[in-house]
């Protein structure tokens, strides 16, 4: 893949002509598969709180795909277990929302993030939360692109963290090239935290990440 066609795959993620001929379910299947072209090469930007209780907010932006609306990014987004608290898609095709999740293993269960596993387990008195990602690996020879973000703040202190995470007490962050991301098949960011001892003011984790950048237009909760 040359670095122009990564950025037209990635930024404007036209649809073939005979695409737009399809029945509205096939459009949506379409922009579907589109969007999660958008996570698999990198151009999305993601922001996590996982709370003490195992619920949490998660935030996103990313440009959507010719054709796409609120309707149908608000379809790849709903799940068990996932309420759009805010949904945002302007003129300019610039996507945000802001999901409360109620445990980490429902953000698979969206059409998104379906090639995303998300899971908890306790290693001694660390708590350990793994993000697993998996898609057909390709080759950009641009190493300057960037590619996706991905911030979590966790409910305790990070203890340990893989892939050349940045570590800001309870706050752990990537960022990866687009050619790195999209050489491999399979990655899995790790990181290990410190629960917060029960009683403890203001623990990290309790509070609401931020809404992405830009306007967001509150909506209905819907699951």
């Amino acid at each position: 893949m040359t670095a122009s066609a990564a950025l037209v795959y990635c930024q404007r993620m036209r649809l073939h002509p005979r695409d737009r001929r399809v029945p509205v379910h096939g459009l949506r299947s379409t922009l579907a598969l589109g969007l999660l072209a958008v996570w698999v090469t990198g151009c999305i930007t993601v922001d996590g709180t996982l709370r003490a209780d195992g619920t949490g907010t998660l935030t996103m932006s990313y440009v959507a795909p010719p054709g796409a609306t609120e309707a149908s990014q608000r379809e790849l987004l709903q799940a068990p277990g996932i309420t759009i608290k805010s949904l945002t898609l302007d003129a300019d095709r610039k996507f945000s929302a802001t999901l409360d999740v109620a445990d980490v293993a429902a953000i698979g269960k969206t059409a998104l993030f379906r090639n995303i596993t998300v899971t908890t387990t306790a290693q001694g008195d660390d708590q350990v939360l793994t993000i697993k990602v998996l898609h057909q690996p390709k080759t950009l020879r641009d190493k300057s692109i960037p590619g996706p973000k991905i911030g979590i703040t966790l409910p305790g202190k990070v203890t340990e963290a893989t892939e050349n995470a940045v570590v800001d007490g309870t706050h752990v962050a990537w960022s990866f090239l687009l050619a790195d991301w999209i050489s491999r098949p399979t990655w899995e960011l790790t990181v290990h935290y410190r629960p917060a001892k029960a009683g403890e003011a203001d623990a990290p984790g309790s509070k609401q990440a931020p809404a992405p950048s830009g306007t967001s237009k509150p909506e209905a909760e819907t699951k």
